[in-house]
């Protein structure tokens, strides 16, 4: 057991800690004497006791804390100074920035997608479903996006963003938009300054904690509830550097999950996270359990901020750590103690975040299932301080019963992409047993979905554990597992597909309904996916499948987006590129083309028309809409390349302007990753994100 485990828990069994911070009383301002010497201070005016005591001049500071009005006003003053410095600058450097090399040309010396002159739609209208993937696949932080992903995407924060043919430049891209929301009073500078916790109103603190009880601690119990508590209670007598970092970042994350359901503050969680990630270097040389924890804290904040390095690197460094200190294997003990038992729940929370994330860009884990045997955690209350509870007495619902199920589906879901998400394999070799043993896997998971748990009020809020957030899960995981089948043309599976995206559609209109939803970057590209999806499901049988209960889906896939784009404006975007394409399939239907696959228009539908001309790298959609619109050259038809070993079709060239090169390459820090022909990937190796929404 390190240190670090060591204070986590020793406080639980220390009766000297009440006294070593008796309770006072909390006053607004400090003199500036008590202040230096961190001492107590009774606000007493013109003198302190202490100071009046040492028979010293007491003096206060005229504004210690700026009224939140008078901070909001100056945030809003800095952002203002900031965007002028950069528009100088821009209009400055305009025409004098050359274009990165490798935006000039691919490594295999020909032209990048940036150099490539094709038509669009430039003057609003609705962007291709290509840009809006690989937007929403930059923001999530990363750069090399595989087949389980639905996304092929550039470099993230420099990637070449078609403005008008001309690629972006590095100084257009950092003063670009990003889809995450914000809170009016939320400041988004780069230096934005780090703010220390003093200065945090006490009702604001409260907040940000009960934020992050209520939506964070037991979906990733990274930290014990009752340390997190005492960290709070005592923030402004802090002395250990980690536990000052631990509470930035509770208060960083309450508050950017508070900013996407919706409500108003004076948070700054980007306040918060700048002061945390100041002690980063020496944070990584730890290398104890305290470092994968802050870690995986930086990696829940980034899927909700984009940051970089992103919450890819955050994370897959967490897990390095872990296996570094061997929190992966099994320890040699007849019974856990509370020290092995929260170093547990750390674990599958890296766990659970990799396979989260790694499944959503299409990347390898960063810890393999073969090579883990740590126990799952205990089926105890998170907020328990003792493990005194025989296993044959284990309650059969407890505040960890939705972890340790989540845990297990993100099993299935790795064995799922092992098996069927193979660059060696073919998915025609895909065999009905599998698909049918995966089922039984799903459903065994669903018999044993735990009863909602109910916290007592007295402990503070708690994540929403219901039905309904367990079945969108459960929906997520089926479709990852039909499409591919759909695909490549075994319409058996079809039918089941269809029936997988309605369930996600459905479900998360009932989370939303049922409950208080943060929305995040991950959850936006859920719904889209899935709804996209339906359609194309549609589109394939609009006989059988377009029924009241899809139309219902699909509606409820709308109202979502539509939710969605309340609180983030810039989503606005996905919520039309779904409106456009579902209306086109429903005029389809409506006039009476029942057929299977019937063609959709090409001169009418922005999106058919742009969404292999603006990028070759997305695959998967190029390929379905390629399919909706029937556009198969002859000249393209019968070609085969390599990928990753397997023959498949090459890409389909439409007409509709000069294409891209044969291949879309992708990098990550100058090292290619990987080599994908384009139109290869196809639509089905679709790995949702499921979100913890």
């Amino acid at each position: 057991m390190d240190a670090s485990t060591e204070h986590e828990a020793s406080w639980l069994f220390d009766s000297s800690l009440s006294e070593r911070y008796a309770k006072r009383t909390r006053v607004s301002v400090a003199c500036s004497r008590c202040k230096s010497r961190k001492s107590k201070c009774d606000g007493a005016h013109p003198h302190c006791s202490a100071c009046l005591t040492a028979n010293v001049e007491c003096q206060y500071p005229h504004s210690s804390r700026p009224p939140s009005k008078t901070q909001y006003i100056r945030a809003l003053e800095d952002r203002v100074v900031e965007l002028e410095k950069k528009l100088a600058r821009l209009t400055k450097n305009e025409g004098d920035v050359p274009p990165r090399e490798s935006d000039s040309t691919g490594d295999d010396g020909s032209p990048s997608q940036s150099q490539v002159n094709v038509p669009g739609n430039a003057e609003g209208g609705v962007s291709s479903l290509v840009s809006l993937i690989r937007d929403l696949s930059c923001e999530s932080g990363g750069v090399y996006v595989g087949a389980s992903s639905n996304i092929s995407m550039g470099r993230m924060m420099a990637s070449v963003v078609r403005n008008g043919g001309k690629p972006e430049t590095i100084r257009e891209v950092e003063c670009g938009e990003d889809l995450s929301p914000r809170s009016v009073f939320c400041v988004n500078l780069p230096d934005a300054a780090a703010i220390d916790l003093e200065d945090v109103p006490s009702e604001v603190a409260t907040r940000l904690y009960h934020g992050y009880l209520q939506h964070i601690s037991t979906r990733w119990p990274i930290l014990h509830t009752p340390f997190i508590a005492d960290i709070h209670q005592h923030r402004d007598c802090l002395d250990r550097l980690e536990d000052k970092i631990l509470l930035h970042l509770v208060y960083a994350n309450g508050g950017r999950y508070l900013e996407t359901t919706g409500e108003v503050g004076n948070f700054f969680p980007e306040r918060h996270y700048n002061a945390a990630i100041e002690h980063l270097e020496a944070i990584v040389g730890w290398r104890n359990l305290r470092t994968v924890q802050i870690l995986l804290l930086l990696g829940i904040y980034s899927l909700r901020a984009p940051k970089v390095p992103g919450a890819w690197n955050y994370v897959g460094l967490a897990m390095r750590t872990c296996v570094e200190l061997g929190m992966h294997r099994r320890k040699s003990f007849s019974y856990p103690t509370l020290e092995d038992e929260l170093s547990n729940r750390v674990f599958w929370s890296g766990y659970m975040l990799d396979r989260q994330i790694s499944l959503a860009l299409g990347r390898p884990f960063a810890l393999p299932d073969h090579d883990i045997d740590a126990m799952m955690p205990m089926n105890v209350d998170e907020e328990a301080t003792s493990l005194d509870v025989n296993n044959n007495t284990l309650p059969k619902s407890s505040s960890l019963a939705c972890f340790r199920q989540t845990i297990k589906i993100r099993q299935i879901e790795s064995r799922i992409k092992d098996t069927i998400y193979r660059l060696d394999r073919s998915t025609d070799d895909i065999s009905d047993a599998t698909i049918s043993r995966f089922q039984m896997d799903l459903e065994n998971w669903k018999d044993e979905i735990p009863p909602p748990n109910h916290v007592p009020a007295d402990l503070g809020p708690r994540p929403y554990d219901g039905y309904d957030y367990y079945m969108h899960f459960y929906y997520n995981c089926l479709r990852q597992l039909y499409f591919p089948i759909v695909l490549s043309q075994r319409s058996r599976y079809v039918k089941e597909c269809a029936k997988a995206c309605i369930g996600v559609c459905e479900t998360f209109k009932k989370l939303h309904r049922n409950s208080v939803v943060g929305y995040s970057l991950w959850a936006l590209q859920t719904v889209f996916l899935a709804g996209l999806t339906l359609i194309y499901t549609i589109w394939i049988n609009p006989g059988e499948l377009y029924s009241q209960r899809a139309i219902g889906a699909l509606n409820d896939c709308n109202v979502i987006l539509y939710i969605i784009v309340e609180r983030w404006p810039m989503a606005k975007k996905y919520r039309d590129a779904f409106e456009e394409i579902k209306d086109s399939v429903a005029v389809l239907v409506a006039d009476g083309k029942q057929e299977q696959r019937p063609i959709l228009p090409r001169n009418s539908n922005a999106i058919a028309r742009e969404v292999l001309a603006e990028e070759s790298g997305f695959h998967d959609y190029g390929q379905m809409i390629l399919d909706m619109t029937q556009q198969t050259p002859p000249e393209s038809q019968g070609t085969t390349v390599e990928n990753g070993g397997i023959p498949v079709h090459s890409s389909f060239t439409p007409d509709i302007g000069q294409m891209p090169s044969n291949h879309a390459v992708f990098h990550f820090d100058d090292e290619i990753l990987f080599d994908i022909p384009t139109g290869m990937d196809d639509f089905g190796n679709s790995m949702y994100m499921p979100q913890n929404t």
